[in-house]
């Protein structure tokens, strides 16, 4: 059935076709002509004011379900390259030096490994420092960075989605006594994903600033913690509608690790909790809500070293940690899945610690996660680097 403008307008072709040389009657079409496109307007208008309706109503959904997978990321990250610089400054050192060589060569079955140990090191004599201050205590200070990116894919049909967040760090400490540092800590982030329950979008960019510390509390175990503020502009889309919004975050985070050798062979033992609370606010295409995050971590690493000379060494490791995370969203939307998560998740991860130089180290990471979560993976590649002076 034709619409009321569609006769309209073919009422007034009619009637200008048959009556063309009436000027009264030429006027009556082009008013009829000009009613007919003001209602064709008016249903255009209409039809745009529907589809931003809509657009409000789903496009809150990106917020509510990327932004607490994307803090609980964002904060492990964070907290992860703290831990590693805090324990490249506190961890007992593996045996060095000639000593380490002797075991190395000792493991490899050489017959007079001391001897040739010795040899190698152009007679260097035997280092076995406990903690790693022993053998740099002169080097006060350590300045560091991190880089990680995390790649994410979440399958489902309608509370889907995929894409990447990544955080750059950058660090400053100082010892205090042989056994404990303090540092600060600025911090970026930016994120990007694309959501799967319509052409959404949801991305954000964050600075931040923090303060961490950690100490070693016996010649086995390091405890190290942080605190950090983020401001974020945020942005997120349905079609062509749009909306942007600022939100800001505090991430917290502690850990103990474990240190045990046996020959050149590491083993870590770690226990971390993990921290975050996000207050957004309200856009056309979101609530403004309050969003927490939590997450609770177990593993074991190993590692071992390969001495190159009395300063260099590679120590290639691997890791399995089990990671309980929790978040509460603070905002639902009916008919959609509930997005407050209570799960348990196992990450397999692996490395390279590099000591390159006395006082220069540099290490590399990458770990997969979801692997206990069903339609749920997650890609983490890294790289450290420090230099103690």
């Amino acid at each position: 059935m034709r619409s009321f403008t569609t006769v309209l307008k073919s009422a007034a072709a009619v009637r200008a076709k048959r009556f063309s040389g009436s000027p009264i009657v030429s006027r009556i079409a082009v008013a009829l002509g000009v009613a007919a496109a003001m209602a064709a307007g008016f249903a255009a208008s209409a039809a745009a004011q529907q589809q931003l309706a809509v657009a409000v109503k789903r496009g809150s959904v990106a917020p509510i379900y990327v932004t607490p997978q994307a803090m609980i990321d964002s904060t492990r990250q964070t907290a992860e390259a703290v831990s590693n610089a805090v324990n490249d400054r506190l961890a007992p050192d593996a045996p060095t030096g000639l000593n380490a060589m002797v075991l190395q060569y000792s493991a490899e079955g050489i017959a007079d490994p001391a001897a040739d140990a010795f040899t190698a090191l152009g007679g260097a004599s035997a280092v076995t420092g406990e903690f790693a201050s022993t053998n740099q205590a002169a080097l006060l200070w350590n300045m560091w960075t991190d880089a990680t990116v995390a790649f994410a894919d979440r399958d489902n049909p309608v509370a889907g989605y995929d894409g990447y967040l990544a955080t750059v760090s950058l660090g400053l400490d100082r010892k205090i006594g042989d056994r404990s540092v303090l540092g600060v800590l600025l911090n970026f982030e930016a994120s990007d994903f694309d959501t799967t329950f319509g052409p959404g979008t949801f991305d954000s960019t964050g600075y931040g600033i923090g303060v961490y510390g950690g100490t070693a509390l016996s010649d086995h175990w390091v405890a190290d913690a942080m605190v950090v503020w983020k401001h974020f502009d945020n942005d997120t889309g349905l079609g062509l509608v749009t909306a942007g919004f600022d939100s800001e975050r505090w991430q917290a985070a502690g850990n103990l690790t474990g240190y045990w050798y046996r020959d050149a062979w590491r083993y870590s033992p770690a226990v971390g909790i993990a921290w975050s609370h996000e207050d957004q606010d309200a856009s056309i295409l979101n609530p403004a809500q309050t969003i927490a995050t939590a997450m609770a971590s177990a593993g074991l690493e190993v590692g071992y070293t390969t001495i190159l000379d009395d300063m260099r060494s590679l120590e290639p490791w691997a890791s399995l940690t089990a990671e309980w995370t929790f978040h509460d969203s603070g905002a639902t939307l009916p008919g959609f899945p509930d997005p407050d998560l209570n799960e348990l998740d196992l990450r397999l991860a692996g490395g390279l610690n590099a000591m390159l130089a006395e006082n220069f180290s540099l290490s590399l990471h990458a770990d997969v996660a979801g692997l206990a979560r069903s339609n749920f993976l997650i890609a983490t590649i890294g790289a450290q680097a420090a230099l103690q002076f």
